[in-house]
């Protein structure tokens, strides 16, 4: 095989059934991945959080070890042909760092997202905000603190509420609160995922968009690149349109997580890599 067909690209944000609201099952998006000439996925399902919190979108706590068989299962299956990685997604929140921090450290991970979703009832008395702006200052000042607790080698869907009050989104008037958040992030080493799952959202534009991108480019922060996928068929997609758009701002390589040490790929290997298609994706899986 050509040396830039070789596969290269990690999906390094990819959900399961564990998470309740993801649909297919494991291998399903095993096979989509190498059908986009993937070299692995990280499946980072949405960490279970402490009693009594609410569970309906996670994972139950006494599925975190049965999740991470799931994937060691595949992982052994499939080792000859796509690298299968485990991964979390953890919400933030300043009263569940404890239980975080012995959570991460219980089980050998190699990946793990830090993310604030504010629509959440764990969330609720975090934002009492009366105008969108205050809201918006509240969310960026917890990205950075989830950045600076070290609990997390990358956050997730940066600018998420776009998505939740499109219509009051305004990139321009929330610069110097972004920055601030970015600066934070940069100080600490964190790199921010770019999500492709943004584009299918009210603003049709990636998690984040352009402008937050420059400014991480400016700041050095590293990207990894992420579909967020929830059905299998979302595996990889629109990863040449992500590699296109951030060649154009600048950057000349991506990210990726592997035993929690940060790799690197060029961007041009990475979109070269894309280009090749059809491996035996469905190889003994009766798909």
């Amino acid at each position: 095989m050509p040396e830039e067909s070789k596969p290269a690209l990690y999906d390094s944000h990819v959900h399961t059934h564990f998470c309740k609201h993801a649909l297919g099952g494991m291998e399903e998006y095993v096979a989509q991945a190498m059908l986009r000439n993937l070299r692995g996925i990280v499946f980072t399902c949405h960490n279970p959080l402490p009693a009594p919190m609410l569970t309906n979108a996670r994972m139950e706590q006494h599925q975190f070890n049965d999740y991470l068989r799931s994937i060691e299962s595949l992982r052994s299956q499939w080792s000859s042909l796509l690298d299968i990685r485990r991964g979390l997604e953890c919400d933030y929140h300043r009263d569940i760092v404890p239980f975080l921090d012995d959570l991460l450290t219980r089980q050998r991970l190699d990946y793990i997202l830090g993310s604030v979703h504010p629509h959440l009832a764990i969330h609720a008395d975090s934002f009492q905000a009366e105008d969108f702006e205050a809201f918006a200052r509240r969310y960026f000042d917890l990205i950075a603190e989830a950045a600076e607790t070290g609990l997390f080698d990358a956050i997730a869907h940066f600018d998420l509420l776009k998505c939740l009050q499109p219509a009051e989104w305004n990139v321009v008037n929330l610069r110097e609160t972004i920055h601030a958040c970015l600066d934070r992030i940069a100080a600490c080493g964190v790199a921010v995922e770019l999500n492709t799952s943004g584009y299918y959202r009210p603003r049709s534009e990636m998690h984040p968009g352009p402008e937050i991108l420059r400014a991480m480019f400016d700041r050095g922060i590293p990207v990894v690149l992420a579909s967020d996928a929830h059905t299998p068929e979302r595996v990889g997609d629109l990863f040449p349109m992500a590699l296109t758009l951030l060649a154009e701002i600048g950057y000349k390589e991506i990210s990726y997580f592997v035993g929690r040490r940060r790799c690197t790929l060029s961007i041009k290997t990475a979109a070269a890599s894309l280009h090749h298609r059809g491996r035996a994706a469905t190889q003994n899986t009766g798909l």
